[in-house]
């Protein structure tokens, strides 16, 4: 298994922008598509978003599946009370396609 610690991946303990998952989701399927599993060290993180849950972990999902559950493991993502909750939810809106189109809906009509 291949470590990814985030915070330094991203060069800041703030894994607050889509770009910082998008940085992570790049790093873990080249890992992956190696062949390897990767762990994903949220250790050194101080604050996540759920855009960064989504473009990390909801791609993640998105692309290998259930598969992912055998490839990628997180470490110290109990950091903080809400970080699971926004990891499940990034892979409940990909598994849920028909409640992530909701929610766009519904914050869509906020702007109105």
């Amino acid at each position: 298994m291949t470590v990814i610690n985030i915070a330094e991946l991203i060069g800041t303990p703030n894994a607050i922008i889509q770009k910082f998952g998008l940085q992570v989701l790049e790093e873990a399927v080249k890992i992956i598509d190696s062949g390897n599993q990767v762990i994903l060290d949220f250790s050194n993180l101080k604050n996540t978003t759920t855009g960064f849950f989504h473009a990390s972990i909801g791609n993640l999902y998105k692309k290998y599946g259930e598969d992912f559950f055998q490839l990628v493991n997180v470490s110290s993502i109990d950091k903080k009370d809400d970080w699971k909750e926004k990891y499940e939810e990034a892979i409940n809106l990909v598994k849920n396609p028909q409640q992530a189109s909701e929610i766009d809906f519904a914050i869509a009509k906020l702007f109105e």
